[in-house]
């Protein structure tokens, strides 16, 4: 990290494509792109959300999931990730709450309903796992994990708005925040799937996108990036965040670069990028 600038490499739905990684890190080499952080937005492994699943088809997928994360670190360790809803159980904090100020002793770090500082008054919290996604007349779309209703995803998710967003908030007065969640905010570009543009489908939080419209979060939220929804790669605002799905760097190759600046922290410039075909 420059003394005022920072890059943050945003990947997610990785699906255990370690060939991409390999690729991505080709790409990086080449173009000298300077990397200070690394954040992951989950679905690293590719697991079947499948609540009965045999130990040893978790085992292995969890051992999937540790490969991704060791090879995506080998870019830059400094890195963080959440789980996604392919994503073993076990990578879930099992608290219903915002933990405590975490200050991680190794990286790379599971930031799943944590909140830790990466640099001074800049921090970053988590929550993982997705909720149902349903089309525009109702019928449900795509199943869930570890969440099985909206419901459940809802009173998980609100544990951790409330730790960041209501009375008695970890944040502190100057701390500027990056909210990474797999799922993304209801009302965005970024979270309804059109490829078949007769039957969208909404993949998106309501509960996140309310949360993410409270004063407090206006005021210190930069970023909520977050993943799930492959094709819909880009970025919207609401209000004062920048929200931004860099879409699937298994399924289309892509990822995005961040440029933050501080004094105090602000975005300074988004890229969006996709690995030529091989």
């Amino acid at each position: 990290m420059a003394d005022d600038t920072l890059n943050i490499l945003h990947v997610s739905d990785t699906h255990s494509a370690l060939d991409k990684v390999e690729q991505l890190k080709e790409w990086l080499k080449k173009r000298n792109q300077r990397v200070d952080l690394v954040l992951l937005s989950g679905d690293i492994a590719n697991m079947p959300m499948d609540f009965d699943l045999p130990l040893e088809d978790i085992d292995k997928y969890t051992k999937d999931m540790e490969k991704m994360i060791n090879s995506i670190a080998s870019i830059q360790p400094n890195m963080y990730y959440i789980p996604g809803n392919h994503d073993p159980i076990s990578s879930f904090t099992k608290e219903t709450c915002l933990l405590p100020v975490a200050t991680p002793t190794t990286l790379p770090y599971n930031v799943d309903k944590k909140f830790v500082y990466i640099a001074p008054s800049l921090c970053v919290a988590g929550f993982g796992g997705s909720l149902p996604a349903f089309l525009r007349n109702g019928d449900k779309f795509w199943n869930s994990f570890p969440y099985k209703t909206v419901e459940e995803y809802d009173d998980a998710l609100k544990g951790v708005t409330d730790g960041l967003f209501n009375q008695g908030s970890v944040l502190q007065p100057d701390d500027v925040l990056i909210f990474m969640t797999h799922s993304g905010p209801n009302d965005s570009g970024t979270t309804l799937e059109t490829r078949d543009v007769t039957s969208p489908v909404i993949s998106g939080s309501d509960k996140l996108l309310y949360a993410l419209k409270s004063p407090k979060a206006q005021q210190h939220c930069i970023l909520n990036i977050h993943g799930h929804t492959h094709a819909s790669c880009g970025k919207t605002m609401i209000g004062n965040i920048t929200v931004s799905n860099p879409g699937s760097l298994k399924e289309n190759g892509r990822f995005a670069i961040y440029e933050l600046y501080k004094d105090p922290w602000k975005l300074s410039a988004t890229s969006y990028h996709t690995l030529p075909l091989k």
